[in-house]
């Protein structure tokens, strides 16, 4: 499985990250056969948080590559999972500094759900954010949340 998370929304996923995705695929296959492995792969899976560019869907459709990205495949894409079951990350929050991200990650928190349910004052403490902003970011979650429902 190749995992891509880019910082820019805008960026596609082009046919490079597919083509690797089919070479390791094919390594791991060859090293199965010859006995170097005793893990059997037998697909290839690439999961993104942006658009894939169009070779990189044709190619992947040629060589049986599953893939998961922001708009495909249609109906089972990673908008549809997140919008079907709300579970929205914490980097919908615009202008949600890095640090702040990596301080919210380190204590497991992931989502917007998770950050909403935290008490300012808990969070600060926890994740060792200024108490303004711990405030300023959960209700930022509350207000995401309560405007997708």
């Amino acid at each position: 499985m190749e995992v891509k998370q880019h910082a820019d929304y805008h960026t596609r996923t082009g046919l490079d990250v597919a083509r690797i995705a089919r070479a390791v695929l094919e390594d791991l296959v060859e090293g199965y056969q010859a006995g170097l492995s005793r893990l059997k792969v037998d697909q290839a899976m690439i999961v993104c948080n942006t658009k894939f560019s169009e070779h990189a869907l044709q190619y992947a459709r040629c060589r049986d590559i599953l893939h998961i990205g922001w708009s495909s495949p249609l109906g089972q894409d990673l908008q549809t999972m997140i919008r079907g079951r709300s579970v929205y990350p914490i980097t919908y929050i615009r202008g949600l500094k890095s640090s702040a991200r990596d301080s919210l990650v380190s204590v497991g928190i992931v989502t917007l759900r998770q950050l909403a349910d935290k008490r300012p004052e808990d969070l600060a403490r926890e994740a060792g954010i200024d108490k303004t902003d711990s405030k300023r970011l959960t209700e930022m979650a509350e207000d995401i949340l309560s405007s997708v429902k």
